[in-house]
């Protein structure tokens, strides 16, 4: 009996295993990582973020607005939210470029950065191209953070933007 019931079992998870790869995969979160360059020396940089990196290794502005263009031609461009890291984002010239093109497609996006590069500027570009969330880290009070992360002053930075 109780090897019907699991012969039972087993049949089933199989059946639904066939109807869920059966069904079209459901894309909600794509992440582009946009450099490994970086304005800061952060002790806990698995990337190594930084060091040694050849802008030519990088793909191009092209290259990326054309698969994230293939991607919403294959899924809902408008449920997706378009996660961006570096490295820092905030270095790529071309960053808003691709930002606007994505947000013209209906992706959301967000990005995660150090904040030494956020200025009224880039606040404006952010607006501009549809930015929905920004994860800033803060880790630790001034003399911590400033020096956990490399950069003097950083801390300041990030309260000063936090402020306003």
């Amino acid at each position: 009996m109780i090897k019907e019931i699991i012969k039972y079992g087993e049949a089933e998870v199989t059946y639904k295993s066939k109807q869920l790869l059966a069904e079209k995969p459901k894309l909600y979160n794509l992440f582009w990582e946009t450099t490994l360059r970086c304005n800061a020396k952060c002790k806990h940089c698995g990337s190594r973020a930084g060091e040694n990196i050849k802008l030519e290794d990088e793909l191009t502005t092209e290259e990326i607005k054309n698969a994230l263009k293939s991607i919403a031609n294959k899924y809902d461009a408008s449920k997706i939210l378009l996660n961006i890291t570096g490295g820092e984002p905030l270095v790529r010239q071309d960053l808003f470029n691709v930002t606007d093109f994505a947000n013209k497609l209906g992706y959301h996006w967000g990005m995660t950065t150090n904040a030494i590069l956020i200025n009224e500027d880039n606040i404006q570009k952010m607006k501009n191209t549809g930015m929905s969330t920004i994860s800033i880290s803060l880790d630790g009070l001034e003399k911590s953070h400033d020096e956990f992360r490399g950069v003097k002053g950083s801390y300041l930075k990030i309260i000063k933007i936090l402020k306003n």
